[in-house]
Parts: structure tokens; C-alpha cells; sequence
């Protein structure tokens, strides 16, 4: 069975993703929630390029932060508050984010998240 670390360490380049918005047990705003093994090309589709193509619009018009590395990393940014996607790497993740990737709900999040939650299982066994 494998450790924690030995998940962590041997996954420390995979592109994970992030979302900042409401949830929670009172649905408070900076809830972070992990979504999956995504980079963040994958959720720049509802985007749109401005008129004069100098920003990047939401599906209402509204001017949204946007950064995007080649490589796959990068952050949406919707309002300027809570409603932020992001991408980051498993080696870079902070102990916050693992803990949402341990307790990320329901559905399939990929090999990862699961392999995570079972070393966790396992070293809480023994």
C-alpha cells in the first residue's frame, strides 16, 4: 500500500484543479473544492475575446482575470472575490488543497484523488 507521500511525490508534476466559490456546510463563499486532473485550457471554452480582443469576457459580458502558462497552469478569475478556478501542480499544493482532494464528494475525480484517499485511509488505519 502506498504512502501519502509516495502518491504525492510520485504524481508531483500531474495538473490538478481547483474552484474557490460557495459550498461548504453553510455554503459560505471561499469554499475551495478540488475538480479534477484538468489543466486549465479545459475551462477557458465559456470565455470570450472583447471586441478590441484586449480582455476576456464571461458568457454575461462581464471582464474576467484570466491567466494562462503554456503548460497549463493558470487561473480564471470570474469576479474578483470568490468565484476563481485555478490550476496548480500536485507538488505545489498546499496542505488546504490536499485536504480538498481527500474530501472532494461524489463522482470519479481521477487516479489521483483516489489513490490520495486511500493512502490516507491506510495511514490513519494504522
Amino acid at each position: 500500500m502506498k504512502t501519502l507521500a509516495t502518491v504525492l511525490e510520485e504524481n508531483k508534476e500531474l495538473i490538478v484543479a481547483f474552484h474557490i466559490g460557495k459550498g461548504g456546510r453553510f455554503y459560505n463563499s471561499g469554499h475551495l473544492s478540488y475538480i479534477g486532473e484538468n489543466d486549465i485550457n479545459n475551462f477557458t471554452d465559456d470565455l470570450f475575446l472583447s471586441e478590441d480582443e484586449s480582455e476576456y469576457l464571461d458568457l454575461n459580458g462581464e471582464k474576467v482575470g484570466l491567466l494562462v502558462d503554456n503548460n497549463g497552469i493558470g487561473y480564471i478569475d470570474i469576479d474578483g472575490q470568490y468565484n476563481t478556478t485555478y490550476t496548480t501542480t500536485v507538488g505545489q499544493m498546499t496542505d488546504e488543497e490536499v485536504s480538498a482532494v481527500i474530501n472532494r464528494g461524489f463522482g470519479y475525480y481521477g487516479t489521483f484523488a483516489e489513490e490520495l484517499t486511500e493512502a490516507t485511509e491506510t495511514e490513519i488505519e494504522d
